[in-house]
């Protein structure tokens, strides 16, 4: 303790009121007519055809050469041999797959557009590539299909409710600050908007996750002080306002406070040396 004691410190501590408003409410209580998801349907209609995919994997034979065509042809009349062209590469299936592919996104490309062309699961080509020749075996076809207005209502209602619920929260974001400014409290403004109270204790200003990644919080976090700030939008369109309740800082810890923390770390040490012996 007496050769580290300057290493055994308190975290600075910091301890907020924080006030916030979760989008996700807003979106749930928006009131969405029937007649208003129908009409988004119907003038989006394309949004929700689903095209074509096939899951396709390929193989390539950089040497042009008898034994070459003849182990493609071997693999085209039995296409279980793919697999095994597979594994005596040293590969795995993920190793040669181009996963589902969509057949716009095929146009450039002529291979694959011959590819989309078969009706059948099965091994075709060779193909010329810029990498050699190459076999292309389609695992799976997705036919195309239109999702029913029935399987896209609850998508689209949530579509309409966020919209709304923008709005909103841009109205009540106005509200709130203009309030703010007048000064009024968390607890004065509880009564009149759906704001829940919390206190967040935070050491070494280390930021929970939900505002770790959020430049607005963090700079919300690091100007407070004793007087209620700004609400603010965060990166999920909620709203958040905080005040520095307490600040603890950091100072040298007692041998008392520590000592358990020192005896686990002899322990591992002696442990450590007690093994290399």
């Amino acid at each position: 303790f007496e050769e580290k004691k300057d290493k055994f410190k308190s975290p600075n501590k910091k301890i907020f009121q924080i006030g916030s408003i979760d989008f996700e409410k807003f979106v749930k209580r928006q009131n969405i007519e029937s007649n208003s998801i129908k009409d988004y349907y119907n003038q989006n209609i394309a949004s929700f055809r689903n095209e074509e995919k096939r899951l396709i994997d390929i193989l390539y034979f950089s040497n042009t050469d008898n034994k070459s065509d003849k182990r493609i042809q071997e693999i085209k009349s039995n296409p279980t041999l793919f697999n095994e062209e597979i594994f005596s590469r040293g590969l795995k299936t993920d190793d040669v797959t181009l996963g589902y592919v969509n057949k716009s996104s095929s146009r450039e490309n002529d291979n694959l557009m011959k590819i989309f062309s078969e009706e059948n699961i099965g091994v075709y080509g060779p193909y010329e590539t810029e990498l050699g020749l190459a076999i292309y075996r389609i695992r799976e076809i997705m036919a195309e299909n239109q999702t029913t207005f029935s399987d896209a209502k609850s998508d689209i209602r949530n579509l309409l409710a966020s919209e709304k619920a923008k709005n909103e929260t841009f109205r009540i974001l106005e509200d709130l600050n203009n309030e703010v400014a007048a000064g009024q409290t968390l607890e004065d403004l509880v009564s009149r908007f759906s704001i829940a109270i919390e206190t967040l204790e935070i050491d070494d200003n280390e930021l929970p996750d939900i505002f770790k990644n959020n430049p607005n919080a963090k700079t919300l976090f690091d100007d407070a002080n004793d007087q209620i700030t700004e609400f603010i939008l965060l990166a999920d369109n909620s709203l958040l306002a905080l005040k520095l309740e307490k600040e603890i800082e950091s100072r040298i810890l007692t041998l008392t406070e520590v000592s358990e923390d020192i005896e686990i770390i002899l322990r591992k040490e002696n442990t450590l040396i007690a093994a290399k012996s």
